[in-house]
């Protein structure tokens, strides 16, 4: 092993924050600012588990990643295979350890999740739009894991999950553009390669539109009022703006997705916020 860090990297911890972020804001939505064990659980479980499947995705992609991410830590001889699927092991130990304490339906959800996060990359990441789905449900469910870990799925928590769904697949096509010269070259059939650029980024668009469409709802369901809106609006903008800008710079947009998210996140944090101070 490189270094203690590489392994944070085949985590994708930065991913895996984010990850438990959402998870946070959806138990944060449903059941208010409080620190609570079920909670803590929750977000523990959600960075393991995201760790794991990032983890399980770099070893069976290892050839894929040799053209298109050779700086990854397999690639690159920063990690081995071995110490590769220990962690991955330990890390699945740890996020069903943390579910356990849970309610029955965060228990469900991430049971779930766990079997998708473990055949993501074998069965659906190559298959046109099937994969994009998969991660969108993935990313978007961990909202839903936050707030059945406080006891409560509302209208509010389902409007953020779908956006966040839109959102990630919305990213997840534009990912597939950036990676199609090895994706091809492993046969894999993505929107990207089936469909071609101009197509994948249609799609894009389309999930992006969809996100922006259901993210009126706690304005329109009157839960929400202008703190929210103000910022929803931004963050619809840049969500729009980023999938524009697939059709020239692909790596960038997805950055620029992810961006948007984490604007959007604001939103449904100011109005709890608000109501506590």
């Amino acid at each position: 092993m490189e270094s203690p860090g590489a392994l944070a990297e085949i985590m994708r911890l930065r991913n895996g924050l984010g990850a438990t972020i959402l998870t946070l804001t959806g138990a944060v939505v449903a059941g208010g600012i409080a620190v609570t064990p079920a909670v803590g659980a929750a977000m523990v479980a959600t960075i393991a588990a995201t760790g794991a499947g990032n983890v399980i995705n770099d070893i069976i992609d290892r050839p894929v990643d040799l053209v298109n991410r050779p700086d990854r830590p397999l690639p690159r001889g920063a990690v081995s295979s071995t110490e590769a699927r220990a962690l991955g092991g330990a890390l699945v130990v740890i996020a069903l350890t943390a579910t356990l304490i849970l309610p029955p339906l965060a228990i469900g959800i991430a049971a779930v999740n766990l079997v998708l996060l473990g055949t993501y990359t074998q069965w659906f990441k190559g298959r046109v739009l099937v994969g994009n789905l998969l991660v969108g449900w993935l990313t978007g469910s961990t909202v839903l894991f936050g707030a059945a870990a406080v006891g409560t799925v509302g209208p509010v928590i389902a409007v953020l999950s779908v956006m966040v769904i839109g959102a990630t697949v919305s990213r997840e096509l534009i990912k597939d553009i950036e990676d199609a010269a090895g994706d091809a070259a492993e046969g894999l059939q993505t929107a990207a390669i089936v469909w071609g650029r101009r197509r994948a980024v249609q799609a894009a668009m389309a999930a992006a539109i969809m996100s922006v469409a259901t993210s009126s709802g706690p304005v329109l369901l009157g839960v929400y009022g202008n703190a929210y809106l103000v910022i929803i609006v931004i963050a619809d903008g840049l969500l729009l703006r980023a999938v524009w800008q697939a059709r020239t710079d692909a790596g960038e947009a997805q950055q620029a997705v992810k961006r948007a998210m984490y604007v959007a996140m604001v939103a449904f944090w100011v109005p709890v916020a608000i109501t506590v101070f």
